[in-house]
């Protein structure tokens, strides 16, 4: 599964304004010591049955367990139909 879909797709809905990386501290510095960009959206288990997780800034004029929803949506519209995948939105931060 390529992460950059699951970006792609996130940052597609309407009222995220930006996307975190969704690992502790010392995880996000760990993976920053690797060469290339590091992922903003965390991959675990299987490829039939991933978890999915996302740490997003939204808008605060649109309620945020709504945009929520909207983006779990959309990680699951990119996913392949079969998948069984557990997906798990954070939001990290409320903008004006």
């Amino acid at each position: 599964m390529d992460p950059s879909i699951i970006e792609a797709a996130v940052r597609s809905v309407p009222g995220v304004v930006t996307l975190y990386s969704p690992d502790a501290a010392a995880s996000r510095v760990a993976r920053q010591l690797l060469p290339g960009t590091p992922s903003l959206v965390a991959l675990a288990g299987s490829s039939e049955a991933p978890t999915i997780t996302v740490s997003v800034g939204v808008d605060g004029s649109v309620q945020a367990p709504a945009t929520a929803a909207l983006v779990a949506a959309a990680i699951r519209a990119a996913l392949p139909p079969d998948s069984d995948a557990e997906i798990s939105v954070r939001i990290s931060r409320v903008t004006r």
